[in-house]
């Protein structure tokens, strides 16, 4: 029956870490205000579980002791990520009033941790992200929202949280062990929605984990059950990275999209061109149309005039003066227009030369932007195919580590059940050896007991047989004796006869009735 039962639960519990495993869920444990002293428990829970998490350090805690921060960086298992240098001083509303100094405050703490702008606002359940901006639902002042978008615009990526494991304000004490934080956990994820689909980001505090309330153990219990249950843990700056899609093929899809889009804008810059030249060409033949059309009426006004004047001056003496003055002054005026005719070429020239030296300069522009997009693009799908390996290896050692841990709790099992099996092989060969030993005592014994019953038996005949001589002696003996005083009897009672028979002769005189009180007698 508990073979049956224990059968049953490995394969309800495979079962539900199997329905777990399909949908894929991610937590994030986040530890707030840090650090302290019991943040050494929470680094030896995760290294012991092999587990990833956040610590989002207050600067000015983390300055008290630079050796102890050099340490934690040090750590494989956990990012650290800034939490404000003065954590407001515990006035939130007064902090958060002013974005400049919140900004300075967040800087400040920069520095000191240097943490890659991963940042948790004092105090706010704020989201600044790519790809999620979500304000504190408890907090509608704008002046905040100034001050949490002042930080973003930094470059700060804001991470807030999906559910809390609450403490006690008086004494810092956990209001709940592991089993339970983690079964909250599970109803929080199936009943309500989280910021991101499969997502959860737990928020707890270094000062909560201590040794006076076992804070080692809740936590270990905390991520055993989660794993139990299908969770996979992740630090936040994977959080933004999508889990269930290739990020190499959309950032692939991203820069064929932002290909084709500079494709459409080369096309229309052609087109534009094209329009261009044509508008240009178009110019300067209207610009020649009407310059030849203003020389030819200038010539028909001039040959007018001149007409006019042959005709008014035909009496006039210096007819031939007049006609060098106007001979000179067309000639001026030819020189005048053939230097407007070079001035404006040249300045249609300096107009063209500038406008292809631009087109030109526009061109390589978009050429070296093309190039500088298309190796941001390489570096991109470098960095995440390298993200992807790095992820892929990270799984395939723990999933090597997972294989050897079951081969090895397998091979400790088995060593464990044939130790198991010749132990109680051992003891059932002792229990059968014992059996045996007890039986042939017990044989023995009644051997002994049947021999000693023998002996008292014979003894007993003897005795009984002696007992029975003795006993035919003694009745032999009393026969003798009871004959004897029967004898003896017969003889008093003779004797007494006779005397009897004398009174009775003397008393009653007759023989017969004598005789008949004898025979009652």
């Amino acid at each position: 029956m508990k073979k049956i039962i224990g059968l049953s639960l490995i394969l309800t519990s495979f079962l539900i870490s199997a329905i777990n495993k399909n949908e894929n869920k991610i937590i994030y444990l986040t530890f707030d205000d840090g650090p302290f002293k019991s943040t050494k428990n929470i680094l030896s829970a995760i290294n012991d579980e092999n587990v990833c998490a956040t610590m989002f350090f207050v600067g000015s805690q983390a300055k008290k002791n630079k050796k102890r921060l050099n340490f934690y960086k040090s750590q494989e298992n956990i990012l650290i990520a800034n939490h404000t240098y003065s954590h407001a001083n515990g006035k939130y509303k007064q902090f958060y009033k002013n974005p400049n100094y919140v900004l300075k405050d967040i800087n400040k703490a920069e520095k000191i941790l240097c943490c890659k702008k991963n940042n948790r606002l004092a105090g706010r359940n704020v989201w600044r992200l790519p790809d999620l901006i979500k304000n504190d639902a408890a907090i509608k002042r704008k002046s905040e929202i100034i001050s949490y978008d002042k930080v973003a615009s930094e470059g700060y990526n804001i991470y807030g949280w999906d559910i809390e494991w609450k403490f006690n304000p008086k004494t810092s004490e956990p209001l709940w062990d592991g089993f339970t934080m983690a079964n909250k956990i599970n109803n929080f994820y199936k009943y309500r929605k989280p910021t991101k689909k499969n997502k959860i980001v737990l928020l707890a505090h270094d000062f909560m984990f201590k040794d006076k309330y076992n804070g080692k153990l809740k936590l270990k219990n905390l991520i055993k059950e989660l794993k139990n249950t299908g969770w996979k843990f992740e630090t936040v700056d994977m959080y933004s990275e999508p889990c269930l899609i290739n990020p190499i093929k959309i950032k692939e899809n991203n820069i064929e999209k932002n290909i084709l889009e500079i494709d459409k804008e080369i096309k229309l810059a052609k087109e534009k061109k094209e329009n261009l030249l044509k508008k240009k060409k178009e110019f300067t033949e209207n610009f020649i149309k009407i310059r030849e059309e203003e020389e030819k009426r200038l010539e028909e006004i001039e040959y007018a005039r001149l007409a006019e004047i042959k005709i008014d001056s035909l009496e006039n003496i210096e007819l031939s003066q007049l006609k060098d003055y106007e001979e000179k002054k067309l000639i001026e005026k030819k020189l005048e227009l053939k230097l407007e005719e070079e001035r404006i070429a040249k300045l249609e020239k300096e107009r063209l030369a500038k406008l292809e030296k631009e087109r030109l300069a526009k061109l390589e522009e978009e050429r070296i932007a093309k190039l500088e997009r298309e190796r941001i693009a390489k570096l991109e799908r470098e960095r995440i195919a390298k993200l992807e390996r790095e992820r892929l290896s990270k799984l395939e050692e723990e999933k090597i580590a997972k294989l050897k841990r079951e081969r090895l709790a397998k091979l400790e099992r088995e060593r464990l059940a044939k130790l198991e099996r010749e132990r109680i092989a051992k003891l059932e060969k002792e229990r059968l050896a014992k059996l045996e030993r007890e039986r042939i005592e017990n044989l023995n014994k009644l051997k002994e007991k049947l021999k000693i019953a023998k002996r008292k038996r014979e003894e007993s005949q003897k005795k009984l047989k002696m007992i029975q001589i003795k006993v035919k002696e003694v009745n032999k003996k009393r026969l003798e004796e009871i004959k004897k005083i029967e004898r003896k009897e017969e003889l008093e009672s003779e004797k007494y006869i006779d005397e009897e028979y004398g009174i009775i002769d003397a008393t009653y005189g007759a023989e017969g009735k004598i005789y008949d009180d004898y025979e009652e007698y």
